[in-house]
């Protein structure tokens, strides 16, 4: 299976976690030319902005370790372009993580990152 097909799958695995507990989902794989966001849901009035990491092994470091301050910058911008876009102002936003090996969500990480984590200080 290409990387395309694994990440494919890892979002669903994801989507299905996150619908079951009560999130709904708004978009998935919402792009813009900065960045890209694999899943946008929410639940109890905050907006969840969802990195899905899929691994079949660690040969190239720990799904996690891929979640780089350079890619937190991209999916912060994106995620202020979205809210920008939706007229979201006011709206408590959490960034989170979810880290999937071999189709099975192993890992879901609620607040893995902030802004602060970018460098970005603007308010929504």
């Amino acid at each position: 299976m290409n990387n395309k097909g694994k990440g494919v799958d890892g979002e669903q695995a994801v989507m299905e976690y996150l619908m079951k507990n009560g999130y709904l989902l708004l978009e998935r794989n919402y792009k813009e030319k900065c960045g890209e966001i694999d899943l946008i849901s929410s639940k109890d009035g905050v907006i969840v902005f969802t990195e899905v990491k899929t691994r079949y092994d660690n040969n190239f470091g720990t799904p996690v370790e891929s979640v780089t301050p350079e890619k937190i910058r991209k999916i912060i911008k994106t995620a202020e372009l979205y809210m920008i876009k939706k007229k979201k102002y006011g709206v408590d936003v959490r960034f989170d993580v979810a880290v999937v090996y071999s189709g099975d969500l192993e890992e879901y990480i609620e607040n893995a990152f902030t802004r602060n984590d970018s460098g970005r200080k603007r308010r929504w």
